[in-house]
């Protein structure tokens, strides 16, 4: 058998290695450029496209189209002055990387009054309806029942509103996207952001995410159920005092608060997050970041042309990774897991010592 130290040994020198396979692999600088451009009619915004690249390669690229369909349904109320509308407006999102359609349909509900100067405007709610070659693909809804969308719940008669209009919905926003915009009702707008990572290995971060996050999880783990038996123990005395009549003022039952875990982790995550731009950092690095705004696509620009372009707006950043903040909140985070699964397994055990508090308490007194 091999001894402790051996084995402890072999631990870090495999984080070791690890660690130095890390430092090497995170070093890079990466250049990323979100193009924006949106469509507009009489001052609303009907469209809009935005492609990401990657060092000049295409990464991502959605359109999304937005269409108001107040004409192709709406339910109306009326009660003596008051008037109520409910009507829907619709987004679609098309992604180069999904072969269907999602189509988000938007409940609004307008009412309007004659003594208002203007109606009141409230959102009711959403449906994601997905699409593939013109028709509407079934999914599964949260409840596991077969649905046309997937959303939020309106009451029954709006639901029904929406299930008997769904396909003429549908056909409506089809129809529309093929037509296409007069360009001469149009107003684009464009704008670019470059964004500049460097990544550099934080060989500290490394470490305790290898050799040191593990202790940390184990220990608030054991501290844990150290305190689901602490507490079994206190509630024996509860149920004895109880019994004796000896609570001196004090509880008779204690219960470890999971909603008080759960705020601790989530401030933790909180303080631990990345502060800027999450989606472009590389993991276990360090990030300095250079970010232009422009108001114009600068793309379509090669290196030949030699303009210079100006950006509206100038920012430089930094990520860095501490590893403080990361042990604290793995450790939050871990004792609000442990808090809920000890809280399931200490009502049980303190309500059986309680009660064999209680029993010796009163065999106490009968004595």
């Amino acid at each position: 058998m091999k001894s402790f130290p051996h084995r402890f040994r072999s631990i870090f020198t495999l984080a070791f290695a690890t660690q130095i396979l890390l430092l090497v692999s995170c070093m890079s600088t990466r250049e990323y450029v979100k193009t924006t451009n949106r469509l507009y009619q009489d001052d609303i915004l009907i469209a809009e496209s935005e492609t990401l690249t990657l060092d000049g390669k295409v990464k991502s690229s959605k359109s999304t189209q937005f269409y108001d369909c107040a004409d192709v349904c709406s339910k109306i109320q009326e009660s003596g002055t008051a008037r109520k509308i409910n009507a829907f407006t619709a987004t679609n999102v098309k992604n180069l990387k999904k072969s269907q359609d999602e189509i988000t349909f938007t409940l609004m509900q307008y009412e309007s009054d004659l003594n208002w100067e203007e109606p009141k405007i409230q959102t009711l709610g959403t449906k994601v309806v997905k699409v593939k070659d013109g028709k509407i693909q079934m999914q599964m809804s949260d409840d596991g029942n077969r649905a046309i969308a997937k959303g939020d719940s309106f009451d029954d008669e709006l639901e029904e509103f929406f299930n008997d209009n769904a396909e003429k919905l549908v056909e409506f926003v089809l129809a529309e996207e093929s037509n296409g915009f007069d360009s001469t009702k149009t107003v684009s707008k464009t704008e670019c952001e470059k964004v500049v990572v460097n990544s550099t290995p934080n060989g500290k971060y490394i470490f305790y995410q290898i050799a040191g996050k593990p202790f940390v999880i184990a220990g608030v783990t054991a501290w844990n159920i150290l305190k689901c038996a602490g507490y079994a123990l206190i509630n024996f005395g509860g149920g004895y005092n109880a019994a004796t009549g000896n609570s001196g003022g004090g509880k008779l039952w204690y219960m470890p608060s999971w909603k008080k875990a759960k705020e601790k982790s989530a401030k933790a995550r909180e303080e631990n997050r990345i502060k800027h731009y999450p989606e472009y950092h590389l993991p276990f690095t360090n990030n300095t970041i250079v970010v232009d705004k422009y108001d114009r696509d600068i793309t379509v620009l090669s290196k030949e042309d030699g303009e210079v372009i100006t950006p509206i707006e100038h920012m430089e950043l930094a990520n860095t990774m501490e590893v403080t903040l990361s042990a604290k909140a793995d450790a939050a985070a871990t004792a609000a897991v442990a808090g809920a699964i000890g809280t399931g397994v200490t009502i049980p055990v303190s309500v059986a010592t309680w009660i064999g508090g209680a029993v010796t308490g009163v065999m106490a007194q009968v004595k």
